[in-house]
């Protein structure tokens, strides 16, 4: 069992690197914007490595697809929902993934700075 987890991990913290470089390419968001977002993504990788909990796990997708999702300047609507779902998230890892659901805290925050 613990192998098709170890993967995901993997598979995960790999499609974050890989947004965290695509997001500092971006260009319909500020520089202050990409180079804020990129860093705590690539933060948010880097934090997978010691928590691999199913709710981590779960967390880190969520932010994924919500960074994709950015990086391909989907519409407002499609962002927002990620948002929210994104928020429920952190709410139930909170105690089970404390420091992936600070990072993804402050990665709400700063959307919420660009006015999403």
């Amino acid at each position: 069992m613990s192998e098709p987890i170890a993967a995901n991990v993997v598979d995960v913290r790999a499609q974050l690197h890989s947004l965290s470089a695509a997001l500092r390419q971006v260009d319909h968001l500020d520089a202050d914007a990409r180079q804020r977002l990129a860093e705590l993504v690539e933060e948010l990788s880097i934090a997978m490595g010691s928590d691999s909990s199913d709710k981590a796990i779960h967390l880190s997708e969520s932010a994924a697809r919500l960074m994709r999702a950015l990086q391909e300047n989907h519409e407002g609507g499609a962002l927002e929902a990620g948002r929210k779902r994104l928020q429920k998230l952190i709410v139930s890892a909170e105690t089970e993934a404390p420091v992936l659901t600070g990072i993804a805290e402050r990665l709400i925050r700063v959307l919420s700075d660009i006015g999403i």
